[in-house]
């Protein structure tokens, strides 16, 4: 596992999980779970989630019947469970195991202890990932306490700086800029001393505190931070090496961010060609890359050449996490944008439903997520004539969105102006003027 070769790792780890249990005539041993834990981090690693899955239920249920459930090897087990149900995607299902982690570490190892805060971390991530800023910001305020506090060794810098970065984006999604500037240049600092600057963890940083600058108006010091971050990529790695690549996109994103589009489409353009070549039409980098292209043509009207892109982007995104992963409706929902915009409003709207039901499936009724695709339905729909249930779908979503996000979240803002023109063409079309 640590040089890279977690598929080999599983092997081993499967032969060493059946002599451990033959050794100890159980299961029902701490040993056995850790080896089980271990193994599915493997299967995970490879993205083997359906090998994964059972494994983590696996190392739970001999944890549970070894030690018991009020303990830390039982927090452990269970927040690797949950963790197995992020990276596919099932948030709603992940959030409760990770919120009875975070209750056995308070106590197991109290509220100041690292590994709680650890816990707390990891339930901010979902959490935000739902779109429940504030929610997170309670978690990751609580462990940035506890993990800036106890400092130390790099994997206690690195903590802290994944407390850091998350406290910064919950803040970031509330409009509270100011305040997640200050924690976002700490995490950055950090991340960069021990992951270094190519470092994806390092780049998410860059993102995120470049998109706080941004919202401040200063974008001359967000475009300083990224061409900085690329000279460094060009100077050791190279011109082609992917990581140079990730950098040249996330300057394009910022470039585009002001409305750059002419400067950052042969950035975006380059960035890709190196990650299609260098890393194949899979990897999670060029899955970013190709949508970020596509987005950048299709913000200049040219959505003939973006829809290709948006296709390659759908594909790829279905191989590399099954057909009912999140990513997979958000992905259809880009490119039912870009069908629409083309005209194609038959095959948009199909794509439009088709990622508002996997956004059911895998998310859950009522969960603010859906509501983008919601939103991009409502649209085809008023474009097809069918502003009736145009509007009731825009209502079903706004009230989502006020009940989840609030009035003031971007997403509210969005569905109720959308909503406002549904029922202005639904008026027009009943003349009732």
């Amino acid at each position: 596992m640590e040089v890279g070769k977690p598929a080999e790792a599983q092997e081993v780890l499967e032969r060493a999980l059946n002599a451990k249990v033959r050794v100890l005539g159980t299961q029902a041993h701490p040993e056995a779970a850790a080896i089980a834990r271990q193994l599915a981090a493997a299967a995970m690693a490879t993205r083997r989630y359906a090998v994964a899955e059972p494994l983590c239920r696996q190392a739970l249920d001999i944890t549970q019947h070894g030690v018991g459930m009020e303990t830390k090897e039982a927090a452990a087990a269970m927040s690797e469970y949950a963790r197995c149900m992020v990276l596919q995607g099932r948030l709603p299902a992940a959030e409760p195991l990770l919120r009875q982690a975070l209750e056995l570490r308070v106590k197991s190892d109290g509220e100041a202890a690292v590994a709680t805060a650890a816990a707390r971390v990891a339930l901010g991530d979902c959490l935000g990932a739902q779109q429940d800023a504030e929610g997170a910001e309670a978690h990751y305020r609580k462990a940035y306490e506890v993990l800036a506090a106890a400092g130390g060794t790099r994997e206690g810098a690195l903590a802290a700086a994944a407390a850091a970065h998350g406290l910064g984006l919950a803040l970031l999604n509330q409009s509270k800029a100011a305040e997640a500037e200050g924690l976002l240049k700490e995490a950055l600092e950090a991340r960069r001393k021990h992951l270094g600057a190519e470092h994806k963890d390092t780049g998410a940083t860059l993102s995120a505190l470049a998109a706080a600058l941004g919202d401040r108006g200063r974008y001359s010091e967000a475009e300083a931070l990224f061409r900085a971050d690329l000279e460094a990529a060009e100077k050791t790695l190279g011109p082609r090496h992917p990581n140079t690549a990730t950098a040249m996109s996330a300057l394009g994103g910022c470039l585009q961010a002001q409305g750059r589009l002419p400067e950052a489409e042969p950035l975006f353009m380059t960035s890709h060609n190196i990650c299609t070549t260098q890393l194949g039409p899979d990897h999670p980098n060029t899955l970013t890359v190709t949508a970020n292209l596509a987005a950048c043509l299709a913000a200049q009207g040219r959505h003939a050449e973006a829809q290709p892109l948006y296709e390659a982007e759908l594909e790829a995104t279905k191989r590399v996490h099954g057909e009912n992963h999140p990513d997979v409706a958000t992905s259809l929902n880009h490119l039912a944008t870009c069908l629409q915009a083309l005209g194609q409003l038959d095959d948009a709207e199909r794509a439009a439903r088709q990622a508002v039901s996997l956004f059911k499936t895998a998310l859950g009724d009522g969960h603010p997520n859906s509501t983008l695709a919601i939103n991009t339905l409502g649209l085809v729909l008023l474009a097809q004539g069918k502003a009736s249930e145009a509007v009731s779908l825009l209502e079903a979503a706004m009230t989502t969105c006020e009940n989840r996000l609030g009035s003031k979240h971007a997403w509210t803002k969005t569905t109720t102006n959308n909503l406002q023109v549904a029922v202005t063409t639904y008026i027009c079309s009943c003349n009732l003027f």
